[in-house]
């Protein structure tokens, strides 16, 4: 067999180079591109979860020198001041169910609503001592610590109940709301056409 050209494999091996070379720059551009992706897919996760609170990984202590028991009076007062949170939390479940507004509206209004109940009901907890609460304290105390513990838990599924309610239904919901509106300008429109 005859050799190929001594001209050839000079041209070979610039071909060959020249295909390594834009291997390794497509190589190097494609982990550059997933290593970006990355980075931004984690920036996003935290700046869109750094507000979000995890109670169930925050530990509570009782501080003994303010453990002291609370009067009937104060005792009274956080027991309405509960229920009021709870009576609050019900109005705006029923609020969801009746579909008076379209749904991003409501959503903003809840999500608003939402986090000022939480405030309130964090600051409830604190003064009242509700998030403090040893096996030893007061024994209407604990009665109280084991409902703020229970509202809260009940909130927390209101909420993911109310989202999921206004998301899955939205286009029933505004259909409804539509149909209602013009059915209440038909009846009153059918009834100032009506002979004296």
């Amino acid at each position: 067999m005859s050799e190929p050209p001594a001209r050839d494999q000079p041209v070979r091996r610039k071909k060959a180079w020249t295909f390594l070379r834009m291997f390794r720059w497509a190589f190097y551009l494609t982990f550059s591109g997933l290593f970006l992706f990355m980075a931004v897919c984690v920036i996003v996760g935290i700046t869109a979860n750094i507000t979000e609170r995890y109670p169930e990984l925050e530990i509570t202590h009782a501080d003994h020198a303010t453990a002291a028991d609370l009067s009937q009076a104060q005792l009274r007062e956080c027991w309405q001041a509960l229920t009021r949170m709870r009576t609050d939390d019900m109005e705006r479940i029923q609020a969801a169910f009746t579909g008076q507004l379209d749904r991003d509206a409501f959503l903003r209004q809840y999500k608003r609503w939402d986090r000022e109940w939480r405030k309130r009901f964090e600051k409830l907890g604190l003064s009242c001592r509700l998030t403090a609460m040893d096996s030893e304290g007061q024994h209407s105390l604990r009665g109280l610590a084991e409902i703020y513990r229970r509202l809260d838990d009940l909130h927390k599924y209101h909420r993911r109940l109310v989202q999921r309610y206004v998301t899955e239904n939205a286009r029933t919901l505004r259909e409804m709301r539509e149909l209602f509106s013009r059915t209440d300008e038909d009846i009153g429109l059918g009834l100032d056409q009506t002979p004296d």
